[in-house]
């Protein structure tokens, strides 16, 4: 009697496909997830691009005189995103930007290296001196399923412009 049983249960068709829908739905779900973060930090990448960019058009366009801050606060809140990112400006290499008295220098390295020059001679690669702002925008985006292990180590991106205001 057990082994009839047995044979009709193993003989049964009915429900094998909602069962095989609900173990592909599984996998199905999960890599619309994974794509999703994947967009996700992509699109925060785009927004911090935009936001820096954004910034270094308007330190160009007020080059005479460049209100530090407010450009810091603008490219923090361009960014449009759920925690603002941490933005840090320099100018040729100093925490503080100055409007008067600007001392010309030349820019090497991906780094990069400052060195001081007179705004009326020449760098060693021919280039002119000149007065630089770096505007670098760092933020840490968040994961719906995706550990962040798996895209790379942590998910902080940082994005930054050089614009020569001199």
């Amino acid at each position: 009697m057990i082994r009839a049983l047995l044979h009709r249960l193993r003989d049964d068709r009915r429900g094998v496909a909602t069962i095989e829908f609900a173990l592909l739905s599984v996998l199905f779900f999960f890599v619309m997830t994974a794509g999703l973060d994947i967009a996700m930090w992509y699109q925060q990448r785009l927004r911090l691009d935009s936001a820096v960019e954004q910034g270094a058009m308007i330190a160009f366009n007020s080059r005479a005189s460049v209100d530090q801050s407010a450009i810091g606060t603008y490219v923090a809140a361009a960014a449009k995103l759920s925690s603002a990112p941490t933005v840090s400006i320099s100018c040729n290499g100093n925490a503080t930007c100055a409007n008067s008295g600007r001392t010309c220098a030349c820019i090497s390295g991906g780094a990069p290296t400052y060195s001081a020059l007179g705004c009326d001679k020449t760098c060693s690669d021919g280039s002119l001196p000149g007065y630089y702002m770096r505007i670098s925008a760092t933020a840490t985006a968040s994961t719906l399923l995706v550990p962040a292990a798996m895209l790379g180590g942590t998910m902080t991106q940082t994005r930054t412009a050089m614009v020569r205001l001199q």
